[in-house]
C-alpha cells in the first residue's frame, strides 16, 4: 500500500514538474511604459559670446548628449507631456534663463532660444510633423535675429528655377506659416534678404530636401551681432 501511494505521488510529481516547465518556458506577451509623451527640438540661436548652455528641465539634470552651442540644436527628444520648465545653465550650473511650457500628448514642439547675451529670450511653436502631401516638402522660416527692425524676404533658387521670392517680411522673433512646394532633388540656394540692410545666402552641396518631410529655416545672429549670422536648417520629423 505504501509503495501504491509512493508511486502515486511520484507520478503527480512528475506531472506538476512538467507542467512547470511548459508554463516557464512560455514566451513573456509583449511588454511596455505607457506614459503621456511629447517631442521637443531646442534651437540656440543666442546671440552671445561663445557661450555653451545646458538645457534641461524642471526635472531634469540635463538634457542632450553635451553642451548646446550657437547655431546647433538638439533634435527631438521625447519628453514628458504637461506643464514644464525649460531652463538654459552655464558651464557652472549658474541659471542663466527659465521659461515655462505647456506640452501636449503626442505632438511636437520647438523652443528657439534666442536674444542677446545681457537679454535672453525664447520662442516657443508646435510644429506640424504630417507629411505634406506625394513628391511635396512643407516649408517655414524662423527669424531669430533679435534686432526688433529685422524683416527677412526668402528667396529660393536652384540650377533650373530662377530665383523666386517664397516668403515675404518675416519679422524679428517670429515664424512664418508654412508653405508647401514640390520636391526637388536639386541644391536649393536660400537667400534671405532684410530689404536695405544686409542679404544672407545659404548653399549646402550635402543636403537635400526629402519629400513628404517639413523643414524650418531659421535665421540666426543679427548684423554686426557677436556671432557670425547664418542660416541653420531643422527638419520637423521624428519616429516616435
Amino acid at each position: 500500500m505504501s509503495f501504491l501511494n509512493s508511486s502515486v505521488r511520484n507520478k503527480i510529481n512528475s506531472i506538476s514538474l512538467l507542467v512547470f516547465i511548459l508554463i516557464s518556458c512560455k514566451k513573456p506577451g509583449i511588454t511596455y511604459e505607457k506614459f503621456q509623451a511629447s517631442n521637443l527640438n531646442v534651437v540656440c540661436a543666442w546671440d552671445a559670446d561663445d557661450i555653451p548652455v545646458a538645457f534641461s528641465l524642471d526635472t531634469t539634470v540635463r538634457l542632450y548628449g553635451g553642451d548646446l552651442y550657437y547655431a546647433e540644436q538638439t533634435y527631438y527628444q521625447v519628453l514628458f507631456s504637461g506643464q514644464r520648465v525649460a531652463k538654459f545653465k552655464d558651464e557652472n550650473g549658474t541659471l542663466i534663463y527659465s521659461v515655462p511650457i505647456s506640452m501636449e500628448d503626442k505632438k511636437a514642439y520647438t523652443l528657439f532660444y534666442t536674444g542677446t547675451q545681457a537679454n535672453p529670450e525664447s520662442v516657443f511653436v508646435e510644429d506640424d510633423v504630417s507629411s505634406p502631401g506625394d513628391n511635396k516638402t512643407r516649408f517655414r522660416i524662423a527669424n531669430m535675429n533679435p534686432d526688433p527692425n529685422s524683416k527677412y524676404d526668402i528667396y529660393f533658387e536652384t540650377p533650373l528655377m530662377p530665383m523666386q521670392k517664397v516668403f515675404s517680411t518675416i519679422g524679428s522673433k517670429t515664424v512664418s506659416a508654412p508653405v508647401i512646394r514640390d520636391s526637388t532633388t536639386q541644391v536649393i540656394t536660400i537667400t534671405a534678404i532684410n530689404p536695405g540692410v544686409d542679404t544672407l545666402v545659404y548653399q549646402e552641396p550635402t543636403i537635400r530636401f526629402l519629400a513628404e518631410r517639413a523643414y524650418t529655416i531659421v535665421i540666426v545672429g543679427k548684423k554686426n551681432g557677436i556671432n557670425t549670422q547664418e542660416i541653420l536648417i531643422t527638419e520637423n520629423y521624428y519616429t516616435y
